[in-house]
């Protein structure tokens, strides 16, 4: 009996997102370095006057980006703090993890909001 094979965005369901949004191309490996070492007071700089508005929001945002920088993928992370207003700005959305806990998972919106904060610290584009 043959299995049948499991489209990928089901096998990981963050696949398409890491294609359009690779975290490789975020920031320079130096860079990627150092925002492995990101406080919650640094995150907060960072993502300062984001849609959330709220400060304990913008750290979780720095956490959610870390660890997709620390995986070199966009990962879950576990759910935690002010999540509530990344939910409600579609940053976020609450998933059911395998283990039964309840994880966040990234969306687009996210993806290219740390992508446009983290443009300062991005690899440059070659120049002909």
């Amino acid at each position: 009996m043959s299995e049948t094979p499991v489209a990928p965005e089901q096998q990981d369901p963050l696949a398409e997102l890491n294609k359009e949004v690779p975290v490789g191309g975020l920031l320079t490996p130096e860079a990627a370095q150092d925002a492995l070492k990101m406080t919650g007071m640094a995150a907060v700089s960072i993502f300062r006057n984001s849609p959330m508005g709220h400060s304990e929001s913008e750290m979780l945002l720095g956490k959610i980006a870390v660890s997709a920088v620390a995986e070199g993928k966009w990962v879950d992370v576990p759910k935690q703090g002010h999540f509530e207003q990344l939910v409600e700005k579609g940053f976020v959305t609450v998933v059911k993890e395998k283990d039964g806990s309840e994880g966040l998972r990234p969306t687009e919106t996210l993806a290219k909001f740390v992508q446009d904060r983290f443009k300062p610290w991005a690899p440059k584009a070659p120049t002909a």
